[in-house]
């Protein structure tokens, strides 16, 4: 299968990882997400995450999401209710976030549970055309 150049650069910087495992293209998101106990979006401040499709599909799956704060991320999670942020480029705020959900793992229920109940009432396809609805209406005004 043919790769993205990012992608290949991110092949080459994780060979010889053991605790790293590139698994390509993924069709099946929730069997993914499922396998993982906490997800990383490490969106940086030239190529942030601005719809949040992987955080909230995540946050469905009652996961613990660790995001920086940059683009949409911070509409999607309120910091320590529905996941945790980090300072966008800080490597040592995203070690210490992590470290935290580590070491506190079976402790985050309510957190894996606000993120699902945002989910199923703010991220669903019903809540989601109606606010692309209102948005397209006040551009007809």
């Amino acid at each position: 299968m043919h790769f993205p150049d990012y992608v290949v650069k991110v092949q080459e910087a994780i060979k010889g990882q053991d605790k790293i495992t590139f698994v390509g293209f993924i069709q099946n998101t929730e069997a993914l997400f499922n396998g993982c106990d906490i997800v990383v979006n490490n969106s940086n401040n030239t190529r942030s995450e601005s719809l949040g499709t992987t955080i909230y599909e995540a946050m469905a799956c009652e996961k613990i999401v660790i995001a920086s704060s940059t683009g949409g991320t911070p509409e999607i999670i309120n910091n320590n209710h529905e996941g945790l942020l980090f300072k966008t480029e800080d490597v040592a705020d995203l070690e210490a976030k992590l470290a935290y959900a580590i070491d506190h793992f079976f402790e985050l229920d309510h957190i894996r549970l606000q993120a699902r109940q945002k989910v199923l009432q703010r991220f669903n396809i019903k809540a989601m055309a109606k606010s692309y609805h209102a948005v397209i209406k006040q551009l007809h005004v």
